[in-house]
């Protein structure tokens, strides 16, 4: 069963005990990122340098258009 419950389970599970718990939403964005990754069969790493990639394009143009 996939409810909400059960996905804060798994990622309070997986969190290292010291963490604050205003780092939460952090680690909760990035376990949900590594398994829709994980169920589309995408490399987590390579996605991210994409996603990344795509973001600072689009402030490299903001900025461009400023100056």
């Amino acid at each position: 069963m996939n409810t909400p419950e059960s996905t804060w389970h798994y990622v309070m599970a997986t969190l290292i005990p010291y963490i604050r718990k205003s780092d939460y939403i952090y680690h909760l964005a990035d376990n949900m990122f590594r398994k829709k990754c994980q169920d589309k069969g995408m490399d987590t790493f390579c996605k991210f340098m994409t996603l990344v990639s795509a973001i600072y394009r689009s402030r490299s143009q903001d900025v461009e258009e400023v100056e």
